[in-house]
């Protein structure tokens, strides 16, 4: 007769065979990433990892529209998302029509040349010569004017589709870049973290924003699409860092966080490494409403916040770096 498996009892060795199922290099999220990152399945879940709140989660999709929004500013629609590629036809189409309205104002003016020129010519060969000329440019004239009349519909509301579709490309790099590096860190149902380097870099992956959905192209795991979320605090505090490209929504910004990238342009831009004085003195000449202690914390500011090199504010020799 097979005996039972014996129960543990104790809570320590309970622990411990639980770490030794995970790995003993692994940390809790890493025991939690799907088989879709070639680590393990999340069959074992450890008691001290909480996933957040979903209070306190955006939708991909939400968090691609707070991105556009903040770059953008009134230019921003919120139909982006939906955005698709404008067709080459289209394109061909407005190249076409502004060749063939060129194209037919040169003719208005050969036309406007030789109807003067006939009128100052007595001779009969060269009225004939003209009038011939003339007659064959009126021709070219009603074919272009067709052509032009053809190709229009294709012009209406093509600027529009164009500027949607690079705010679309705009802020999707945006929010794909900052997954890839690991700047925003995006989980899926059930609160699972996702390996950036697995999906956001692999051409195996598509994102479908309509859907929050990250989708893989192959069937090679358990799940062929997850719904995708990003947390709201870390991605708030990192959309703060991200400068508008709107000049507008720049200057809606405190003045402290406006600082903060002329800062970085500041410290980008400089030749050697500034003092402090030098480098205050700058920053409160372009950011005319920003304080003189606003400047001395952006000088001052460590860990991620941080913008002036930690070399330039160490003692002794100075290196840009």
């Amino acid at each position: 007769m097979e005996r039972p498996p014996r129960k543990v009892k104790n809570d320590k060795l309970a622990s411990q065979s639980l770490q030794e199922s995970i790995g003993e290099n692994d940390t809790p999220s890493d025991a939690l990433v799907d088989d879709a990152v070639g680590i393990k399945s999340p069959t074992l879940v450890p008691s001290r990892y909480t996933p957040p709140p979903f209070g306190e989660l955006f939708f991909l999709l939400e968090a691609f529209d707070h991105v556009g929004r903040h770059l953008f500013d009134s230019e921003w629609e919120g139909t982006e998302f939906e955005a698709a590629k404008v067709p080459d036809y289209k394109i061909k189409a407005r190249d076409r029509l502004a060749a063939a309205r060129a194209e037919l104002t040169d003719i208005v003016e050969k036309s406007k040349e030789l109807t003067t020129l006939q009128l100052r010519t007595t001779k009969d060969t060269d009225n004939r010569r003209n009038t011939e000329t003339l007659q064959d440019l009126a021709t070219a004239s009603r074919a272009l004017m067709n052509e032009i009349a053809a190709l229009k519909p294709y012009e209406w509301g093509l600027d529009d589709e164009l500027g949607r579709r690079e705010r679309y490309e705009v802020t999707l790099k945006c929010v794909t870049n900052a997954l890839a590096d690991g700047s925003l860190r995006a989980l899926y149902l059930p609160m699972t973290y996702i390996d950036r380097h697995s999906w956001i870099s692999s051409a195996e992956f598509a994102i479908i924003l309509p859907l929050s959905y990250v989708v893989r192209r192959r069937q090679k795991m358990a799940f062929r699409r997850k719904t995708v979320f990003v947390e709201r605090n870390p991605f708030r505090e990192w959309l703060a860092r991200i400068e508008p490209i709107n000049p507008g929504a720049l200057e809606k910004l405190p003045p402290e966080i406006r600082a903060r990238f002329v800062a970085r342009k500041i410290v980008a831009a400089a030749p050697r490494p500034l003092k402090m004085d030098d480098f205050i003195k700058q920053l409160l000449e372009k950011v005319d409403d920003l304080s003189e202690r606003a400047a001395q914390r952006i000088w001052g500011d460590k860990g991620t916040d941080m913008i002036v090199p930690q070399s330039w504010r160490a003692k002794g020799p100075k290196t840009h770096g």
